[in-house]
């Protein structure tokens, strides 16, 4: 029994151990990858499993911590082309994750996304799907 446990003990361990965080980036000056503005990806892309932490908005810049999965994921912010005419215009958007990852485990991971297509007509809001707060782009 003993030794049924030990061995369970380990694969728990090796389970947890696998699967790293990747730094949390501070004081991001350009981001790598830019919002997609597509409607049929906005309403039919991919949407694993996530839990987002924080969202702020620096100018142009987006950047989301969320707890996602251990690796071979893909994370996109995808916007409709359906944009609110109100005044100001009111541009809708969300996360588009891809988890690939047999790991089960859930790391705090952060991603900057460049918005400068979304903020071509100032002031506009940006409502993000399951967020709850919104945000006013000057």
């Amino acid at each position: 029994m003993k030794k049924v446990l030990s061995y369970l003990s380990c694969l728990i361990l090796f389970a947890f151990s696998a699967c790293e965080n990747k730094p949390v980036p501070t004081n991001i000056v350009s981001c790598p990858k830019a919002v997609i503005i597509d409607t049929e990806l906005y309403t039919s892309g991919p949407n694993d499993t996530h839990i987002i932490e924080s969202i702020s908005i620096d100018g142009q810049l987006l950047e989301v911590t969320y707890l996602g999965g251990c690796d071979r994921f893909e994370m996109n912010f995808v916007a409709s082309e359906l944009v609110n005419l109100a005044l100001p215009p009111i541009y809708e958007a969300r996360f588009s994750f891809r988890d690939s990852s047999t790991c089960e485990a859930l790391t705090k991971q952060s991603e900057c996304f460049d918005i400068a297509d979304l903020t071509e007509e100032k002031p506009a809001i940006l409502v993000i799907k399951d967020w709850p707060e919104t945000f006013q782009i000057n």
